[in-house]
């Protein structure tokens, strides 16, 4: 394991709690598999059969494999700035929120 201990049992428990791991997700960090679980993984994914992988975060742990979709960028606002200075930072809060 790349973490053990009391102090790292505790931190997965509060993400739990706190609704940040499910509970499949809390069980696989618990309990990871071995190395050799995942080692088939990144061997695909270093493979011409995962040619049309990219832009995205596959994640391997013991039996799970999952992928984060790719993120799509969203257009919010645009000014030349060829000809205006940059935001500051109470346009940006104004724009994006926060």
């Amino acid at each position: 394991r790349l973490s053990t201990g009391t102090d790292y049992e505790q931190h997965l428990r509060d993400l739990h709690e706190r609704g940040l791991l499910d509970d499949l997700m809390l069980a696989g960090s618990q309990n990871p598999g071995s190395p050799e679980h995942v080692a088939s993984l990144y061997a695909f994914l270093a493979s011409d059969l995962a040619a049309g992988i990219t832009g995205e975060v596959v994640v391997g742990a013991g039996g799970y494999v999952g992928r984060f979709p790719k993120s799509a960028d969203e257009f919010v606002t645009w000014r030349d700035h060829a000809t205006n200075p940059p935001y500051t930072l109470e346009e940006l809060a104004a724009i994006l929120g926060g």
